[in-house]
């Protein structure tokens, strides 16, 4: 069998868009309160780690308790390209397989399984942060449910938290619907 042109160039736009959320924010968090000059923003790459205002975020934990969070002491970070990159080998398997048959879909539901697993352990390492206070801390805090989307009020701190585009590109390249109508030419 031989690939169609049309099938061909689903492959590359599908490898591409996985490709370039490697390079985009795939979740943000934005905090502001009153006594700020400017809201701290973190975000979460790919390939960069957790990069923005983490000095000042640290300094805002120290006092309500929270822990550090250090990138060094975060293996997952070292984990996530090579998960993006996983996604990004079974984003062009999906194309490649033509949207059909039992092979199609089981590269598919793993896929969606990786895909799904990323904001899960993400969500659930910062209840595990979030619900291990320090009691000496300055500033009382009662553990809490993370702010993982959305907009929230913890203290004196609005926190605005979502998934960035480098989260979205992902799901959309290895969508089924997308494959179905593409034909690959007998030969």
């Amino acid at each position: 069998m031989k690939l169609s042109k049309r099938k061909s160039l689903l492959i590359l736009i599908s490898a591409a868009f996985v490709a370039v959320s490697f390079f985009l924010p795939m979740w943000t968090i934005n905090l502001k309160a009153p006594f700020m000059e400017k809201p701290l923003l973190v975000e979460v790459y790919p390939l960069a780690g957790v990069v923005g205002d983490l000095q000042n975020v640290n300094i805002v934990n120290h006092y309500v308790g929270l822990g550090k969070i250090d990138p060094a002491s975060m293996p997952e970070l070292v984990y996530l390209k090579f998960v993006y990159a996983i996604l990004l080998v079974f984003s062009v398997a999906a194309a490649a397989l033509n949207g059909s048959g039992r092979r199609f879909y089981l590269v598919w539901a793993i896929y969606v399984v990786i895909l799904l697993g990323i904001p899960i352990y993400a969500y659930l390492w910062m209840y595990d942060y979030t619900h291990t206070i320090n009691p000496e801390a300055p500033i009382k805090v009662e553990p809490f449910d993370p702010p993982f989307f959305g907009v929230y009020r913890i203290a004196n701190f609005d926190i605005t938290s979502y998934l960035g585009p480098g989260f979205f590109p992902t799901p959309r390249s290895g969508y089924p619907p997308n494959l179905h109508s593409l034909q690959v030419e007998e030969q």
